[in-house]
């Protein structure tokens, strides 16, 4: 989505605002977007996320 400018041009500008990070890494975030790096509440632990994952599906197929 988007063309290869460094904002993503005319297909991505509906998303190009703060509070919106693209996926593409060759996009720059909005200049009024908080750093990634300072973003706390967007990460998260892939591993521990597929074991809950995992014990939820688990409970889900013992219900049955």
């Amino acid at each position: 989505m988007g063309d290869a400018s460094e904002t993503g041009g005319d297909g991505f500008k509906p998303f190009y605002v703060a509070g919106d990070y693209a996926t593409r890494s060759d996009i720059v975030s909005h200049p009024d977007a908080v750093p990634l790096a300072d973003f706390a509440a967007r990460s998260i632990n892939p591993a521990a996320t597929a074991q809950i994952r995992r014990d939820v599906g688990d409970l889900v197929l013992s219900l049955q």
